[in-house]
């Protein structure tokens, strides 16, 4: 009890943009992503989701108002949380092989501005929502890459608000929204690069569904530790096919 129940643990507390910053701070050139033969330092990271950010409020995104991301596991799709977040947004995650019915009815729950997608136009049960594909360049070229405070963001954004929302797999009803404030992600992030020994020479497998509350924790504690974050791909997940890209990344976590 004395060693795990937490007791007298002084744990950091803040929003999550402040990882990535202390990140890039930390090392700017060192590699943030490895998605295939992409890879992506944390300045490069911080940057491009800065931009995304930028376009999210201009679209209406402030605390408490949720985005929809329909998109596989990759690069582009730890830009958006760390882009949404920025803005002060609410991360929703989305899966495009649901039933319809789900992420419309995932969507309608939450009130999302809009859907963020790569590769496709298309999101089917986003409805009228806006469909925003953020790996069109052209989407976030306009605009700035300068660090995003309150002054930029439709309302300040504090501890408290609304960092993501993940829904039950619904099983025994309809999918039930689970929201996660700011205030544990920096302390989760701490404790976990603590208990696991992780650094800035340490790299993270990013294997978890998007859909699955564990994805979020594997990119926190990728930048919590300025460690590198291997995606991998939606078909690799398990077996000789995970284990190869393990040994040839060198993943550590």
């Amino acid at each position: 009890l004395a060693r795990w129940s937490g007791a007298g643990v002084r744990a950091p507390v803040g929003i999550a943009p402040q990882l990535l910053a202390a990140a890039v701070a930390a090392d700017p050139e060192a590699v943030a992503v490895v998605d295939g033969d992409r890879s992506f330092s944390y300045r490069e990271l911080d940057e491009w989701s800065t931009r995304l950010a930028r376009m999210l409020i201009g679209a209406g995104v402030g605390p408490e108002r949720a985005v929809g991301v329909a998109i596989d596991r990759c690069a582009e799709l730890v830009a958006a949380w760390w882009a949404v977040v920025k803005a002060g947004g609410t991360y929703v995650p989305v899966d495009r092989a649901h039933p319809v019915e789900r992420i419309a009815a995932v969507l309608d729950s939450v009130a999302a501005v809009c859907v963020l997608t790569c590769d496709t136009d298309t999101v089917p049960g986003a409805g009228s929502r806006p469909v925003i594909r953020i790996d069109d360049l052209d989407v976030c070229s306009a605009h700035g890459s300068s660090a995003i405070s309150d002054s930029d963001r439709l309302a300040a954004l504090g501890v408290d608000n609304t960092a993501y929302v993940i829904f039950t797999s619904g099983s025994t009803g309809e999918p039930k929204g689970v929201a996660v404030s700011h205030a544990g992600l920096l302390g989760a992030a701490a404790a976990q690069r603590d208990m696991y020994g992780l650094g800035a020479h340490s790299r993270v497998l990013m294997v978890a569904a998007p859909t699955f509350d564990a994805s979020l924790f594997e990119i926190l504690l990728a930048t919590g530790s300025g460690a590198a974050l291997v995606v991998a791909p939606p078909d690799v997940y398990a077996g000789e096919a995970l284990t190869a890209l393990m040994h040839r990344h060198h993943v550590s976590a």
